[in-house]
């Protein structure tokens, strides 16, 4: 497990990998999401609300995602500004059935 630790968001394999991220808010908050970067991601900025009313189309560039999505016209409705990460961790060990 030595290998799970924070590295910095520059050494992120952008090969459409998750990655577990890691993050600082404005408030001081820590945030974390399971991601991976993505080459042709659609986002609306929740900032621009009043132009998407009038039918403003979306930004389409690589960045991160977790295809969460919180509008089915959008893959994001904001934009994951990732400071740090680690790899995805294992998956615990499968419990076995138990014997009748």
């Amino acid at each position: 497990m030595s290998d799970l630790k924070w590295q910095p968001i520059e050494t992120a394999p952008k090969d459409g990998t998750w990655v577990l991220l890691g993050w600082w808010t404005d408030d001081g908050e820590w945030q974390m999401a399971f991601a991976h970067w993505y080459e042709e991601f659609e986002l609306l900025d929740l900032k621009d609300n009043a132009r998407c009313k009038r039918g403003y189309r979306p930004i389409y560039r690589a960045a991160w995602t977790d295809h969460n999505f919180s509008d089915p016209r959008y893959e994001e409705l904001y934009e994951f500004k990732p400071q740090f990460w680690q790899p995805k961790p294992a998956a615990p060990a499968k419990p076995l059935k138990e014997q009748p």
